[in-house]
């Protein structure tokens, strides 16, 4: 049986001795600073039975004497000699008497009603107080007007560390935007905060890079914790506000390896697979598209990289916030993106509930967690704090590689270079591409076109999100990976592949290659010509069969609901072959890649779209894109117009 520590047999047996010790030194430090201040007179706010033991001491031991007594409702009019008054009668003689009651300082005492108290006194006499450059003292939690938006201005002026316009908006949002290394707001909430951070430089030490992106870092002061106890060898902080970044990069920005970016959490602009940890601290409760934000993170991330996020658990409604998480919807939408390693609890508290935690930090029990109960311990975490590795894309053998998706493994042969490559980028390369194939619904159809070695195929068996898939795919290097692919996924009963090319003229015709390596693109059927309507020399010509895609589906082949149509030039040729099936009002949805540079020809295909009732609801890209000669391509989404009732 566990022996019980000191601290419970005091307060099992009723150690009233310790805890009027520990009272008495409360008030013995006290006393002593105000001495040391110059404080003579004291008047006592509250004259409960916790305020007669120290009528007299500690204060005549320092040279000080208590004078005044306030109570809101006195039952007598002196205790021990000292005049009791209601801060109404106080205030009447200190404007109407020539003498009135003086004393210099006012110290709040009550043990149980302190913090009440302590807003009594500061709403009732504390505009009068502070003419008087009379402080009001609480004793166990510090000085009730040391936070109010005067003080904290004067504090921060008085330091030097800001200028006035800085310290004017920090206050001004320092409910979402506190400084935590400045006296801004009561270290109790500071430290709740600085935790977090402390926590993931725990963490952080332990990576082989020791880059972080801080995610919504606010005015940024999570940049000096995980550089000084993280190590972290480059920091990039993210957010929205541009007077928080420009606060940030001023006083935050320690060293050339730290960077401040105003950017939103789901468009950070960070290079792809550059980071070793996100941190993201309570940012996805505020957030409405929660999956770009996740998606975001998993792009930025290296392969096996680490996410860090927290939010508040089942807090209810803010004015804040637009999500409200509790353990298992937060734990649901993280298992989309990533695998969840640990979970911990966080309380606003200083115990110690680990020693190898920061205060207040302990590990989750997942069964009462998921169930929204109190621990054996009777702990209910204010916030959740989930670490989590991203999706990684792992070396099988020298020739294959398995990719960890949100939907399960995936296995892909890697006979080249860009073979492999497809196979590491493939949670990064067209994330909004995954996202549209995420949208899908189960009794879908979803065409390919130009679906390379299947990238995007397995993508959708491995989801589930259509009942069948038909691959195309023209070249024959590729053709042939893409159905390994099939085979060694098991998806041969959802995935039907066809090697031929879909054209705007059902007949024979030449398949014009760039390259034969397997994976590679750029070839183009009839003509060789390239996504950016460039005429190119061939390396090879094969003999192929082109055939129209309304051809196809008069012929018995089901009907899309859903296209994909990456065909490097050879769009408008597509299209032209599928008029009948782009009409179809079953036909929910279409991505397309296209150079946004050719305007005329965006043109005409929102043109050719628009007439079969289809509109363009998004022009996207990955942020990897941003620059080099694929800096103008991006795929362009498509969706039916819902028509009026």
């Amino acid at each position: 049986m566990r022996k019980p520590c000191e601290f419970e047999m005091c307060r099992n047996t009723g150690c009233s001795e310790v805890i009027a010790l520990l009272r008495t030194r409360v008030f013995e430090w006290t006393a002593r600073a105000l001495a040391a201040e110059g404080r003579k007179k004291v008047a006592l706010f509250g004259a409960g039975q916790h305020t007669r033991p120290i009528v007299r001491q500690p204060w005549v031991r320092f040279g000080m004497e208590v004078v005044l007594i306030y109570d809101d409702a006195p039952s007598k009019d002196a205790l021990s000699g000292v005049p009791i008054q209601t801060p109404a009668q106080w205030l009447h003689e200190q404007i109407h008497s020539s003498q009135p009651n003086a004393f210099d300082v006012l110290v709040v005492s009550s043990a149980v009603y302190e913090d009440k108290l302590g807003r009594r006194a500061v709403d009732v006499l504390g505009s009068t107080l502070e003419e008087l450059n009379v402080p009001i003292v609480l004793p166990y939690r510090g000085t009730p007007t040391a936070y109010d938006e005067i003080s904290v201005l004067r504090r921060l002026q008085d330091e030097g560390i800001v200028t006035e316009d800085e310290a004017q908006w920090l206050i001004a949002n320092r409910d979402e935007r506190h400084d935590a290394t400045l006296p801004m707001i009561h270290s109790d909430r500071t430290e709740f905060h600085l935790r977090r951070y402390e926590l993931a430089a725990e963490f952080l030490r332990d990576l082989e890079h020791r880059s972080v992106a801080d995610i919504a870092c606010g005015v940024g002061y999570g940049a000096r914790l995980l550089t000084n106890q993280g190590n972290a060898m480059r920091y990039t902080g993210v957010d929205i506000n541009p007077q928080a970044i420009a606060y940030a990069n001023r006083r935050h920005a320690v060293n050339d390896h730290v960077q401040f970016l105003e950017r939103t959490g789901d468009d950070t602009s960070i290079e792809t697979n550059s980071i070793d940890m996100v941190t993201s601290f309570e940012t996805i409760e505020h957030i409405g598209g929660t999956e770009s934000l996740l998606r975001e993170f998993a792009r930025i991330l290296r392969p096996g990289g680490s996410l860090i996020i927290s939010t508040p658990n089942a807090l209810g409604p803010t004015p804040y916030h637009v999500h409200d998480f509790d353990f298992p919807a937060f734990e649901a939408i993280l298992s989309n993106w990533f695998n969840i390693k640990m979970w911990f609890g966080q309380l606003p508290v200083d115990e110690v509930f680990d020693p190898e935690l920061p205060p207040g930090i302990f590990p989750l029990d997942l069964p009462t967690a998921r169930a929204g109960e109190t621990d054996r311990f009777g702990r209910r975490p204010h916030v959740l704090i989930a670490v989590c590795d991203a999706l990684a894309v792992t070396a099988v053998d020298g020739s294959e590689c398995q990719v960890d998706t949100r939907h399960g493994p995936l296995r892909l042969k890697c006979p080249t270079k860009l073979a492999r490559w497809r196979a590491e980028t493939f949670l990064t390369k067209e994330p909004e591409t995954l996202a549209w194939i995420d949208e899908f619904e189960k009794d879908d159809v979803f065409w390919d076109i130009g679906a390379n070695i299947g990238v995007y195929t397995l993508y959708a068996a491995a989801a589930r999100r259509a009942q069948r898939i038909l691959a195309f795919e023209p070249s024959p290097w590729n053709a042939a990976l893409l159905a390994e692919h099939i085979r060694i996924n098991g998806f041969s009963h959802t995935v039907a592949t066809y090697p031929i090319a879909l054209t705007d003229t059902t007949s024979p015709g030449t398949l014009f290659m760039r390259d034969t390596s397997a994976a590679s693109a750029g070839s183009s059927f009839a003509d060789p010509v390239g996504e950016f309507g460039e005429r190119f020399d061939p390396t090879f010509e094969q003999a192929a069969l082109g055939v129209r895609v309304d051809d196809l589906v008069a012929w018995g082949a089901p009907a899309p609901n859903r296209i994909k149509i990456d065909v490097d030039g050879a769009e408008e040729r597509v299209l032209a072959g599928a008029t009948d099936t782009l009409a179809r009002p079953s036909l929910r949805s279409i991505s397309i890649e296209l150079d946004a540079s050719r305007t005329d020809l965006v043109d005409r295909v929102t043109q050719t779209f628009a007439r079969a009732g289809l509109e363009l609801t998004a022009q996207l890209h990955d942020p990897a894109f941003a620059s080099g000669k694929n800096a103008s391509i991006y795929n362009f989404h498509f969706c039916r117009v819902a028509l009026s009732p």
